[in-house]
């Protein structure tokens, strides 16, 4: 051989050598502190099979903010967040050949006393911006879940033994929303997710005979237990909430006529409104959930945002709500008259029942609307430049009586409209 060909040949050695040292150092550090590895992996070039080795290896590696920086080639950063989603990564890595991250092998859990059994829960976040601090996140549980026989699902008792926590054992604000055989539907209050990036928490389970439900931080809405608003903690989960419990109105609301027991309702010739201003916030979003048997004739009475004790009277109406009218519900908003269902936006008539209604308006050129969190429709013109109360008015009419209204709230809007995705682990 060669000088040349020996040169290439020990320059080969050179490279597999350190690629066994650094592979060695990386097994070295997984005996370490008590499953905290710190890792610090430097690569211009690596092959797939070894990706492959390294993915598998660190197949649980969670980013953290306090960790050993770690510089990733772009081909094992392609390879694996191609190949291994349980490897969780930053979309923003994708854009870069070398960036360097910081990550490290998540610590013991600590878990709270009456959980038994928990599951992995990871919030991605994988728009450019981050979300409000704070932030209410939707978590949807299907029943096709591998842990679904470890939640109370008996009617009246679900999720009573379910609460959400962080690693170092913390609870986090849970409040049960509805659920059914299908699915069970939480949210949850965190702080900020940064853009294009993700974060874990738990999903804890006591056993099924344990109820850790109270008012503070483990609760659900209103109207799900048989005695009222008994374990109802949404005034600590969302930015503002009204549940309408008892047989008054809540403070900082005013009113005439409405009727309340346990849920608020607006009759003909009445109204029910706050005395604070809101809407025309990009950051909120409004949520009521209630029941609004529809009129069999021209009739205006709503609930969402409005002004004072009016309702749509004239083309210079000035709400932001949904509205009955003629058997039909209509998208309304400030300057529009919506008559007989003849005019904008209407929508078909609902199902008889309870249902969840959205109100987002962002600001003095856009309000957008939903029913159970389904399709969006959004108006763009004549759109009120102030903000206004919330509540309901029934002022034109008397067929329809809006209501009851079992719970109203403000939410944090996610970044773009777009909820965190969820991924759940197994359980252990």
């Amino acid at each position: 051989m060669d000088k040349h060909g020996q040169f290439l040949s020990a320059v080969l050695v050179m490279m597999l050598a350190l690629i066994m040292i650094a592979m060695f150092s990386v097994y070295a550090m997984i005996l370490e502190g008590n499953g905290n590895v710190y890792t610090s992996l430097t690569s211009s070039s690596i092959s797939s099979y070894m990706a492959e080795q390294i993915a598998n290896q660190y197949s649980n590696i969670m980013p953290f903010s306090s960790s050993v920086n770690s510089t990733f080639s772009g081909m094992l950063k392609n390879f694996i967040a191609g190949y291994y989603p349980s490897y969780v990564l930053a979309d923003s890595l994708l854009n870069y050949t070398n960036l360097t991250y910081d990550y490290v092998m998540p610590p013991n859990v600590t878990v709270p006393n009456s959980v038994e059994a928990y599951v992995g829960v990871i919030l991605n976040n994988t728009q450019s911006s981050p979300t409000p601090a704070p932030f209410q996140q939707m978590i949807n549980v299907p029943n096709t879940t591998s842990f679904w026989n470890y939640i109370n699902t008996t009617s009246g008792y679900f999720g009573q033994n379910v609460e959400f926590f962080y690693g170092n054992g913390k609870i986090i604000p849970s409040w049960l929303e509805s659920y059914n055989s299908s699915s069970g539907k939480w949210w949850i209050k965190i702080g900020t997710i940064s853009a294009s990036s993700v974060t874990k928490i738990y999903m804890g389970f006591a056993s099924k005979t344990t109820n850790l439900f109270n008012t503070n931080n483990v609760g659900e809405a209103p109207q799900l237990p048989s005695t009222y608003a008994e374990y109802d903690d949404g005034a600590n989960v969302f930015n503002n909430y009204w549940n309408f419990a008892g047989t008054s109105l809540p403070s900082g609301w005013s009113g005439s006529g409405y009727t309340i027991n346990n849920g608020l309702s607006i009759p003909y010739s009445s109204y029910a409104i706050t005395t604070t201003d809101y809407g025309l916030n990009a950051a909120q979003v409004l949520d009521f959930y209630g029941d609004f048997p529809l009129a069999t004739s021209a009739d205006n009475a709503g609930f969402g945002y409005t002004l004072s004790s009016s309702a749509v009277t004239s083309s210079t109406a000035i709400q932001t709500w949904f509205e009955i009218n003629n058997g039909v519900w209509s998208d309304d908003y400030a300057g529009g008259l919506v008559d007989n269902g003849a005019s904008y936006a209407a929508t078909a008539a609902l199902a008889t029942g309870s249902n969840v209604y959205t109100v987002y308006w962002p600001s003095s050129s856009s309000a957008s609307f939903s029913v159970n969190y389904g399709a969006v429709t959004t108006l763009t013109s004549d759109i009120y430049t102030s903000q206004l109360p919330i509540g309901g008015a029934n002022t034109q009419g008397s067929q329809a009586t809006a209501g009851p209204i079992y719970w109203g709230r403000i939410r944090a809007y996610p970044p773009s409209g777009v909820m965190p995705s969820v991924t759940f682990g197994s359980v252990a």
